[in-house]
């Protein structure tokens, strides 16, 4: 059967439609992912109610913004896992959000899907420039917004994943480091200080005596003594 089309400004395909063609599939991979939080931008309310029934069906958590400053307010309350973004509105274009997310650290990691009627190569083009992951031109088909979400939200995971393991590996290396440096100033320490009473054995005492007769032959001022002392049990 083939799938509803999404169009720039008309929609065509009810929601009882929709539902029937979607056959909601609690099991499928993208239920797995939950909870995956949804932004739609898009001024054109018949396509957010669209995209939203769509996403919602197949179990993402689901947020709308008409515009691109409500996009940005929305992203500063609450960090989305991915971003759809049209690109022609009113206020800020898509390229305008993408950059400004892009800019700051704390939402440049967020995958941003573009939506538009543009389809000239260059307009995609300018889309991945300024940060975006994808790219889907409408008229596109339900089955094909839905593996595009699934496939980046499932790349997102991987690279979070990734980078848990990265800070876990760093941080065992450091601790790693640490015991390295101490059994190292440890065992200095005991190569050169006697175990019994503490206080500097035969191995630091002719380092020592090295160390003054060089410093003796380099400077014929310099000065020093060795007593020796013979400790035998009483």
């Amino acid at each position: 059967m083939m799938q509803p089309n999404l169009t720039h400004r008309t929609l065509k395909p009810t929601m009882n439609e929709l539902h029937t063609n979607l056959n909601m599939d609690l099991s499928s991979p993208a239920t797995q992912l939950l909870p995956s939080e949804i932004l739609i931008v898009d001024d054109t309310l018949e396509n957010l109610r669209l995209l939203s029934s769509m996403l919602s069906i197949q179990g993402y958590s689901v947020r709308k913004a008409t515009g691109g400053e409500m996009a940005l307010n929305s992203v500063d309350s609450l960090l989305p896992d991915l971003i759809l973004l049209d690109i022609l509105m009113p206020d800020l274009n898509g390229y305008e959000v993408c950059v400004q997310l892009k800019r700051n650290p704390q939402t440049a990691n967020i995958p941003i899907i573009f939506l538009s009627a543009l389809d000239d190569p260059l307009d995609k083009v300018k889309a991945f420039d300024v940060g975006g992951v994808d790219y889907l031109t409408k008229p596109f088909q339900v089955e094909e917004v839905l593996a595009r979400v699934h496939n980046q939200l499932l790349l997102k995971s991987a690279q979070e994943k990734i980078l848990g393991l990265n800070n876990q590996l760093q941080e065992w290396v450091i601790e790693q480091n640490s015991k390295l440096k101490l059994s190292n100033t440890r065992l200095l320490e005991t190569s050169h200080y006697d175990l019994l009473t503490n206080i500097p054995n035969r191995a630091s005492f002719l380092k020592r005596l090295e160390q003054s007769l060089f410093l003796a032959k380099m400077d014929k001022s310099y000065k020093f003594a060795v007593l020796y002392i013979d400790c035998d049990r009483a």
